[in-house]
């Protein structure tokens, strides 16, 4: 079955719809395999959500198009209309000029000199954190790495961590988690349609936690404007940077909404990877033990810092293959004037699905794309094709503007905790994916022994 838009070449349709529901079930219990499946069909195939027509660009040509040449003409569409009750309208939520403008403004504060000064504060919280484990006691990584990677940021932001701040963190995180699922399930494409979005007073549980984490951020704020001087911190940054050609700053509601973005963006894909690079290195020996051999040669089993990073290529290879076999799964898009995307017209309003995990997993790019093979990306294997269909960070415009940060963060977390211990899965507990709004492990019970 097909589907036409103006004068445009037939959309071919992914089989197994069901009455009413449409495609979402599958991509609700089987999300990824089929994503995978659809490539098949074309490189723009439809599917349908419920009541609504969504399209799937499945080739690198239309990604690339969509997040680069045509990005102008898309915005995130509803779904992020509830996300932006909660998370306020920063890099993450926004669209269009107010994105650009902050995207300049926020830039300075992921440069590569403020990175490097905010990578001391990861190497020691690496360190302090794995010195806590005990030899033959059975872990669960992946709750410890949520609660060491937020605890990270929060030092990084506001270079300090209070009892208030710490506790609104918390609890707006709880609540936020819940959203964010909603919010971002395909499903919500046509709940919302039918529903309605959320606004502010219908969960007065959100409302209560994020008033909260803003009158605490609104303190933080303020104690930065009075210095008049910056301070060092990631929020010290954004409340001194200035629009090179206006010389304007951010107002206060901006930058606590940038904040509130950054307690997002980068924790929930960031303990995501950092888990599956665990469990990869774990279950991988050989790939494990050419990752010591380098952290040891290079550091001699003492603490990691930035300085350390150029000279440990391999942890690149090993961490480039983690996010290509568990990157994020879906992006979406909605357009806002007509666009053609190789023979079919679209016209505005159009909603667009683009997937990491399906370009991630094109056997064209990456033969045998089921393997964990981190020599893949070796420099003598490398080529641009390659980097094209690699899109971890998304590309163009809305690439993420802390990518730097991540590879930094997610480097001195793997390395600083190997230089100290060899983990190894606990019998009898098998890894299972989880797909959220991230792809992670459900459990991550590991067992470390000293090195």
């Amino acid at each position: 079955m097909t589907s036409r838009t103006d004068t445009s070449r037939p959309v071919p349709l992914a089989p197994g719809r069901l009455p009413l529901l449409g495609h979402a079930p599958h991509l609700a219990r089987r999300p990824l395999s089929f994503l995978r499946s659809l490539p098949r069909y074309g490189e723009l195939v439809r599917i349908r959500i419920g009541p609504q027509d969504v399209y799937v660009a499945t080739s690198t040509a239309l990604t690339r198009q969509i997040l680069v040449a045509d990005a102008r003409k898309f915005d995130k569409g509803e779904m992020f209309d509830e996300l932006r009750q909660q998370m306020g309208n920063g890099l993450v939520t926004s669209s269009g000029d107010f994105h650009r403008s902050q995207r300049r403004l926020v830039q300075p504060a992921f440069h590569a000199t403020r990175v490097t000064s905010y990578a001391q504060v990861m190497s020691d919280r690496a360190t302090a954190w794995a010195a806590t484990w005990q030899p033959g006691t059975v872990l669960d990584l992946a709750r410890q790495i949520d609660t060491v990677t937020l605890g990270t940021l929060l030092d990084v932001v506001f270079d300090h961590t209070s009892d208030d701040l710490r506790t609104a963190v918390r609890t707006w995180t709880a609540v936020r988690n819940g959203a964010m699922r909603r919010a971002l399930s395909p499903a919500a494409a046509w709940r919302t349609r039918l529903a309605g979005a959320h606004q502010p007073g219908t969960d007065p549980k959100a409302d209560r936690a994020v008033t909260a984490l803003r009158g605490v951020i609104g303190q933080e704020i303020d104690q930065r404007r009075t210095a008049e001087q910056d301070r060092g911190g990631l929020l010290s940054t954004l409340v001194h940077s200035r629009d090179r050609q206006s010389g304007a700053g951010m107002s206060d509601q901006e930058i606590c909404d940038e904040i509130l973005n950054l307690l997002v963006a980068g924790t929930g894909t960031m303990s995501a990877t950092l888990a599956w690079a665990f469990h990869e290195t774990a279950r991988h020996p050989d790939v494990e033990a050419k990752l010591l051999a380098e952290i040891d040669a290079v550091t001699g089993r003492t603490q990691v810092h930035a300085e350390h990073i150029p000279r440990l290529p391999y942890t690149r290879q090993v961490l480039s293959e983690v996010l290509r076999r568990h990157p994020t799964w879906l992006l979406m898009r909605r357009t806002t004037q007509p666009v053609t995307l190789g023979d079919t017209h679209l016209p505005a309003g159009a909603r667009v699905y683009l997937s990491p995990h399906i370009l991630h997993h094109d056997p064209t790019f990456f033969p045998d794309p089921g393997s964990f093979d981190p020599d893949r990306w070796h420099p003598d294997r490398v080529t641009p094709q390659h980097t094209h269909a690699f899109i971890p960070f998304s590309a163009g415009n809305r690439r993420c503007a802390g990518d730097h940060y991540a590879w930094t963060q997610l480097t001195l977390m793997l390395t600083n905790a190997l230089t100290q211990w060899r983990l190894r899965p606990a019998d009898n507990h098998p890894v299972h994916s989880r797909v959220g709004t991230v792809e992670r492990p459900d459990r991550l019970l590991m067992i470390p022994s000293p090195r």
